[in-house]
């Protein structure tokens, strides 16, 4: 019993079940005494032989529990109803209320063979010492058709067989997954980007060491939201300088990258007179060019 209010332990009519024995009670208040209960119940327990040999009925103990809270707590957005009808509705009860399960049965389905209907084969060649690259190592991802169409739609037409770097193997069976081949992107990266598909976030170590492979992967397969969060991480841990600010410059331009674009074009003109000194800009795109020479 862990309430602190009185509990009896009482033998019951039973409307089919003759009462051969007349009732007893046994009350089970709080343990200690009444300022210092902690609801654990009394020590003091009845005896088993007494339970025995008063309050069966044909053989049967039945039992009676009756509760009330062990404090007062305040309700909080009352229903009229109940608190016209309730004289402790000025009492707070916090109710439990369970998370919405679906980002959890999301997850659970990520990388689960015996539902998926894709599979991604992902290679990457194995580097060996002297710049030397062995035999492609493959690594094999689970994946589901409707999910993709959903929060991936590039990554979907690639079952279709659609061309590029990728191929992809169908079969008539509608048990028999389809199978896609991808040798444009390391096997880690692509574990973050469908992953995060699934609808988990990339660890924030990961987003950072990597933040250009995964802006080119998102890119490329149409995941905005994931090229949109690489993109500010790169500007946030990126320090661009005169050496570097040209480099990020033609990436921004050649991504759509607008923010990193953003960032560099403000250093280009806080520090205009030595950018221009010592960056040429010749081999910058006319539209580039002109945002420059815009902004400046």
């Amino acid at each position: 019993n862990g309430s602190s209010g009185s509990t009896n332990s009482t033998s019951s009519t039973n409307s089919t079940t003759p009462r051969t024995k007349p009732p007893s009670t046994h009350t089970f208040g709080p343990f200690g005494t009444p300022e210092e209960g902690n609801g654990a119940g009394c020590r003091n327990l009845a005896v088993r032989s007494t339970l025995l040999n008063s309050s069966l009925v044909a053989g049967a103990l039945l039992i009676e529990v009756r509760m009330k809270l062990a404090t007062s707590v305040t309700l909080d957005n009352l229903d009229e109803t109940s608190s016209s009808s309730s004289s402790s509705s000025s009492s707070r009860i916090s109710a439990f209320v369970p998370e919405n399960p679906f980002v959890r049965i999301m997850l659970a389905s990520f990388m689960d063979e015996e539902s998926a209907d894709v599979v991604f084969e992902v290679e990457e060649e194995e580097e060996h010492e002297g710049n030397g690259y062995g035999k492609p190592r493959t690594t094999i991802f689970h994946a589901h058709r409707l999910i993709l169409q959903k929060c991936g739609a590039q990554l979907a037409e690639l079952c279709s067989g659609n061309g590029g770097p990728t191929t992809a193997t169908t079969t008539s069976s509608s048990q028999t997954p389809t199978r896609v081949s991808i040798g444009d992107v390391r096997p880690v990266i692509f574990r973050h980007m469908l992953h995060y598909i699934y609808g988990t976030e990339v660890p924030p170590d990961d987003l950072k060491a990597n933040a250009r492979e995964i802006i080119d992967a998102a890119d490329k397969y149409g995941i905005a939201n994931l090229k949109l969060e690489a993109e500010a991480c790169l500007v946030r841990s990126t320090e661009i300088d005169v050496a570097n600010a040209m480099d990020h410059l033609l990436y921004a331009d050649a991504k759509n990258c607008a923010l990193l674009k953003e960032a560099v074009v403000d250093f280009i003109v806080e520090n205009k007179l030595e950018v221009l000194e010592r960056v040429s800009l010749r081999d910058a795109p006319g539209g580039l060019l002109a945002d420059v020479l815009a902004a400046v």
